[in-house]
C-alpha cells in the first residue's frame, strides 16, 4: 500500500466517521466492525515510513472509534459535534469581537479532542484556508490553532505542509505566496518554541522543502534554505551572503535538484552524474521516448549558487555563455542537438542529445574504419568548428573528448561537437563595445584569457600555452592536433614527444618544436594539416580553408576509398580524464588544474595589510575576467593601484599597494579645515568618475574603503573587490548586510547596482566626512552625526531655509539630497557634483567671513592649500603648483563622465 493510497483510505474513514455522526448509518458502522488491518512492510525512507506509520495509526484509531460507537451518550458523538462547531466559525465573516469569542470557544473544545480528531480538524481547516484564498478570518483562526494542537503529534501538520507546498509549486508571484509562507512560519515558530524538537515535524519539512529549494521566487528559496541548511548556518543570517560563502551538502543539493526537475520536467529522468567540469555538473538523463541525453547544470556547491546571490560571479556568467553558445550554434548536422534550455529558471541547465564518446568509438573501431569513413570523421569535426566560428563562437577546448558519434538510420555514423564547457560568444548583444578582451579584424577574432586559465596541454597552440591567447588560428592548431589523435584511433598526439611528461611536453611545444610527420601518415593528408603546426599563427590555415582541402582530398581518394585505414603507433591510448589541463606559472612550470573544494564552513570577506605597504582584500565571489582586466589596467592618482588579482573558484583576492595611505576617511580628524574637506571630496568624486568612464561600478563605496594621506592632503579609493564591469545599465548582486547604511533603495530592495547607486553611496560618504567635523554639525545643524543614524532617512532637514541660505555647506547638502533621490535616473551626474564642490571651494576663499567659528589655527593651512589653484578648460581640470609651493602636488586629469 503506497502513501497516496493510505492517505486516500484515511480520508474515506474520516468522512465515514462524520457521516455516522450526522446520519447514524448502522450498515456502515456494521461494515467497519468486521475490518481487520494487515501489518504492512514499512519503508526505510524516513518520510515514507512516517506517512505509513501515521496513516496506519489514524486508520486503527478511527476504525476502533467507529466500532464502539453504540450508545447515544458515547463521547465519540460529542467529538464531531464540537469539531463542526469549530469549523462553522470559518464559514462566515465575523467582527473582531466575534473572532475573539470564536477563538475562546475553540480553545475550550480543541484541547479535549483526541489527537486523531485534531488531525482531521487541522486538515479541514487547511483545506478551507486554501478554498477561501487565505482570507483574514481563516488565517486568524489558524494562528491560534497552532498553539492548541500538535505539541505531541507533529504529524498533525502533515496536510498543512503538503497543501502549502503544492500551492507554492503552482504559483510564482510574491503576492499570492505570502500567506502560504506565513502558514509555514506559524508552524516553524511553534517548532522553535518547543524545548524538545518533534523529529516527525522536522522530517515533514525536510521532505517538502526539498521540492521548493529551486522555486522561481527568491523569497521562497531563501525561506526554505534557512531550514534545509540549518546545520550549516549556525545562526548565520542569510542577508550576510552578500559578503560570505557557505559550502553545503552535495547529497542534499542533489536531492533538491532531482525534486525540482521531476516536478517541473516530469518527462526528464535524471540518472547518474558522469562528469564535473570547471563550471558545470554533467548528468546522464532520459527524455521522453527513452532517448539518452546529457544534462549540463551550473555547479551548485554553495548556498550562494543556490540562492544566486551574485549574477556577476564568473562561474555563473561562464555557464550562461556556454548555454548561449550551444543555443547559437544549433541548426547544424555536426553540432549536438539541444533538447531543452529553460529561458528563465532558478536552476540553470540545458539538455543535449547523447551519443557514443568519440574516443570510445575510436578505441572500439581501431583498424576497422575505411579511409572514406576516417576522412568523413575529420570533415565532420572541421565542419562543426567552422560553423561555430561563423557564429562568432570560440570553443577554447577542442580535443577528441569534445566530440560524440551519433548513429544514423542507414547504419552509418555522424560526428558531432558536444562539449561547449569553455565556449565564448565573442560577439553578442550584451558585449561591451569597448571590451578589451576582444580583438577583431577581417581575418581573425581573438580572445585574451586569464593567466591562470587551464588549457589542454596536448592540444593547445604555443601562444595559448604561453599567453592564454585564443583565436581562429589557435583553434586551427587544436583541430589538427585533434586530427593527429583521431588518425591514431584515439591516442596521444605527437609521436616524437610521446615519452615526455606533460610538463616537459609543454616546454617543448612553446620552444618552437617542429612537429614531425609519423611514418604511418599519408603524405598528401599530412601536407594538408602540417602548416597548422606552424609556430607563427598567421601561417596557419583557418578552418574554412582546411575544410575545403579535406573535401578535395576525399574526392581524390580513388582506390583507397574502401580500404581499411590501419595504423600501429607507440603512443598510448587516451580517455577524457587523461586530457590534462593546466597553465604555465611565472617560472615556466606547468601547473595542473586543481578543482578547489571548500569544506562545509562559512567564509566571510575580509581585508588585511601585510608587510606594511600592501593591503589584501578577499571577497567570496569569483570576479569575471573583464572586470579583472579593467581593474589591473587602472592608473589614476586617486585610485589604489591593483598589483595582483588572485582568483579561485569561490573567492577573489585583490593585492593593492597602500603607498603610505594608512588612514581612511572613516578615521578623519575632527579639526580639518573646510577647504581640505572639499579637496578630499573632489578627489573622491574624480576617482569614481574614472571608474565610471571605464564602465566600472564600485558597488561598495564607504568611508572605510577610501584611504588618505593627511600630510599631502591626497586621497585614494580602494577596496575594489566587489567592483563590476558593466555590460548594460546595471547588474544584480546581493548587498552585504554591513553595507546597508551606504546602499541605495534599489540596492537594498533588489540588489540592483549601477552608476546611480554609486552616486547615492558617494553622497553618503560626503555625509560621513562632513559629520566628523564638529564645527559643521553643531554650528549649522544641517546633518545629524553619521554614526548616530541608521540610514540616510534619519537625516534631519527640518531647519529653516533662511538661516542657512548664506552658508556654502548648505549648497553641498542640497546636492547630496539630490543624490539620495529614490529615482536613480534623477540623481545628478558626477560632473555636476564636482562643479558644486569647485564653486564652494572658490566661494570660501573669496568670502572667508562666511566661515562661522573657523579655528584660527587653520587660516595658514587654508592659504597654503589655496596656492594650488584650479585651471578649467574643456579638456582637463588640473591642480597647478604655484611658484611658492615647496612640495610637488599631484596632477589630476579630468575624466569622462
Amino acid at each position: 500500500m503506497n502513501n497516496e493510497f493510505e492517505k486516500l483510505y484515511f480520508w474515506i474513514l474520516a468522512a465515514a466517521y462524520l457521516k455516522i455522526y450526522q446520519h447514524n448509518c448502522t450498515e456502515l458502522k456494521t461494515h467497519f466492525k468486521h475490518i481487520e488491518l494487515k501489518k504492512l512492510k514499512s519503508s526505510k525512507k524516513p518520510y515514507d515510513h512516517l506517512c505509513q506509520k501515521t496513516y496506519h495509526k489514524l486508520t486503527v484509531s478511527l476504525i476502533e472509534r467507529i466500532k464502539h460507537w453504540s450508545t447515544p451518550l458515547d463521547h465519540n458523538k460529542t467529538y464531531p459535534r464540537n469539531l463542526e462547531k469549530c469549523l462553522s466559525f470559518l464559514d462566515h465573516e465575523t467582527s473582531a469581537s466575534g473572532k475573539d469569542h470564536a477563538v475562546k470557544t475553540m480553545k475550550s473544545y480543541l484541547p479535549n479532542l483526541p489527537w486523531d480528531v485534531k488531525h482531521i480538524f487541522v486538515a479541514i481547516i487547511t483545506e478551507k484556508i486554501f478554498q477561501k484564498k487565505f482570507e483574514e478570518s481563516a488565517m486568524y483562526f489558524f494562528t491560534h490553532i497552532c498553539d492548541l494542537v500538535g505539541k505531541k503529534h507533529g504529524e498533525i501538520f502533515l496536510p498543512v505542509v503538503e497543501c502549502a507546498t503544492e500551492y507554492i509549486q503552482k504559483n510564482w508571484t510574491k503576492g499570492t505566496l505570502d500567506a502560504s509562507l506565513k502558514l509555514f512560519e506559524m508552524v516553524l515558530k511553534m517548532l522553535d518554541n518547543m524545548k524538545k524538537k518533534p523529529y516527525k515535524l522536522t522530517i515533514i519539512f525536510d521532505h517538502f522543502f526539498q521540492k521548493l529549494l529551486y522555486h522561481p521566487l527568491s523569497d521562497v528559496r531563501t525561506f526554505v534554505a534557512k531550514f534545509l541548511f540549518r546545520e550549516y548556518l549556525n545562526g548565520f543570517d542569510l542577508r550576510q551572503l552578500g559578503s560570505a560563502c557557505i559550502r553545503v551538502s552535495d547529497e542534499l543539493v542533489e536531492k533538491c535538484i532531482r525534486e525540482k526537475l521531476s516536478n517541473s520536467y516530469p518527462d526528464l529522468i535524471v540518472k547518474e552524474q558522469v562528469d564535473k567540469g570547471s563550471n558545470a555538473l554533467v548528468f546522464v538523463a532520459e527524455t521522453s521516448g527513452g532517448s539518452e541525453s546529457l544534462l549540463y547544470m551550473l555547479q551548485q556547491k554553495t548556498l550562494n549558487d543556490i540562492l544566486q546571490t551574485n549574477s556577476t560571479d564568473e562561474a555563473y556568467e561562464s555557464f550562461h555563455d556556454i548555454s548561449r553558445a550551444v543555443n547559437k550554434c544549433q541548426g547544424h548536422d555536426n553540432i549536438i542537438k539541444l533538447q531543452n534550455i529553460p529561458s528563465c529558471s532558478a536552476l540553470p541547465f540545458y539538455v543535449v542529445e547523447h551519443g557514443i564518446p568519440l574516443l570510445q568509438f575510436l578505441h572500439e573501431k581501431e583498424n576497422k574504419l575505411a579511409w572514406s569513413q576516417m576522412i568523413d570523421l575529420l570533415i565532420d569535426i572541421t565542419n562543426a568548428i567552422n560553423h561555430c566560428h561563423n557564429q562568432s563562437v570560440i570553443l577554447r577546448n577542442i580535443t577528441p573528448a569534445s566530440f560524440e558519434v551519433v548513429p544514423r538510420l542507414n547504419g552509418s555514423f555522424q560526428t558531432k561537437l558536444s562539449n561547449f564547457q569553455y565556449a565564448k560568444c565573442t560577439l553578442t548583444e550584451e558585449t561591451d563595445n569597448n571590451a578589451e578582451e576582444y580583438i577583431e579584424d577581417i581575418n581573425i577574432l581573438s580572445f585574451q584569457g586569464d593567466e591562470h586559465e587551464p588549457v589542454p596541454a596536448y592540444f593547445s597552440a604555443p601562444e595559448t600555452l604561453q599567453n592564454r591567447t585564443f583565436s581562429k588560428c589557435t583553434e586551427a592548431w587544436m583541430v589538427v592536433a585533434t586530427f593527429y589523435s583521431v588518425l591514431l584511433y584515439g591516442r596521444q598526439p605527437f609521436q616524437e614527444l610521446a615519452h615526455l611528461k606533460v610538463s616537459d611536453f609543454v616546454k617543448e611545444i612553446i620552444s618552437y618544436h617542429r612537429v614531425e610527420i609519423p611514418g604511418l601518415f599519408d603524405q598528401d593528408l599530412w601536407e594538408i594539416v602540417n602548416c597548422n603546426f606552424e609556430n607563427e599563427p598567421s601561417k596557419r590555415k583557418l578552418v574554412d580553408q582546411l575544410l575545403k582541402d579535406l573535401e578535395a582530398y576525399k574526392v581524390n581518394l580513388g582506390v583507397k576509398n574502401n580500404i581499411i585505414y590501419s595504423v600501429k603507433s607507440i603512443c598510448s591510448y587516451i580517455n577524457p580524464e587523461d586530457i590534462q589541463k593546466g597553465y604555465l606559472d611565472n617560472e615556466g612550470n606547468f601547473i595542473f588544474e586543481n578543482h578547489e573544494d571548500l569544506p562545509p564552513e562559512i567564509y566571510k570577506d575580509y581585508c588585511e595589510t601585510r608587510e606594511s605597504d600592501y593591503i589584501y582584500q578577499t571577497v567570496h565571489v569569483k570576479m569575471n575576467l573583464n572586470t579583472r582586466k579593467k581593474l589591473k589596467g587602472l592608473n589614476h592618482a586617486n585610485i589604489l593601484r591593483v598589483q595582483e588579482i588572485l582568483n579561485g573558484p569561490y573567492k577573489t583576492t585583490l593585492v593593492c599597494n597602500l603607498d603610505n595611505y594608512r588612514q581612511t576617511l572613516e578615521e578623519l580628524h575632527t579639526d580639518i579645515d573646510r577647504i581640505t574637506i572639499l579637496l578630499y571630496l573632489r578627489q573622491l568624486t574624480m576617482a569614481l568618475e574614472e571608474l565610471h568612464s571605464k564602465n566600472i561600478v564600485h558597488c561598495d563605496l564607504r568611508g572605510s574603503h577610501v584611504y588618505i594621506n593627511q600630510e599631502q592632503k591626497t586621497l585614494k579609493l580602494g577596496c575594489l573587490g566587489r567592483a563590476v564591469s558593466l555590460k548594460g545599465n546595471h547588474i544584480i548582486k546581493m548587498m552585504p548586510s554591513e553595507a546597508k547604511k551606504w546602499s541605495a533603495p534599489e540596492v537594498q530592495a533588489n540588489g540592483i547596482y549601477s552608476r546611480a547607486s554609486d552616486i547615492f553611496a558617494l553622497a553618503i560618504v560626503f555625509w560621513e566626512v562632513l559629520s566628523t567635523q564638529t564645527y559643521i554639525i553643531t554650528q549649522l545643524r544641517l546633518l545629524k552625526p553619521f554614526k548616530k543614524c541608521k540610514s540616510h532617512m534619519d537625516i534631519d532637514f527640518t531647519f529653516p531655509r533662511s538661516t542657512c541660505a548664506q552658508d556654502h555647506i548648505y549648497k553641498l547638502v542640497e546636492c547630496m539630497v539630490e543624490c539620495w533621490n529614490p529615482n536613480p535616473i534623477k540623481r545628478p551626474k558626477l560632473s555636476n557634483i564636482k562643479q558644486v564642490i569647485d564653486e564652494l571651494s572658490d566661494g570660501y576663499m573669496t568670502n572667508r567671513t562666511e566661515i562661522i567659528n573657523e579655528p584660527s589655527d587653520d587660516d595658514d593651512d587654508d592659504e597654503e592649500l589655496y596656492q594650488y589653484r584650479y585651471s578649467h578648460d574643456d579638456d582637463a581640470i588640473v591642480y597647478e603648483e604655484s611658484e611658492d609651493s615647496e612640495s610637488e602636488f599631484p596632477v589630476y586629469d579630468k575624466c569622462i563622465s
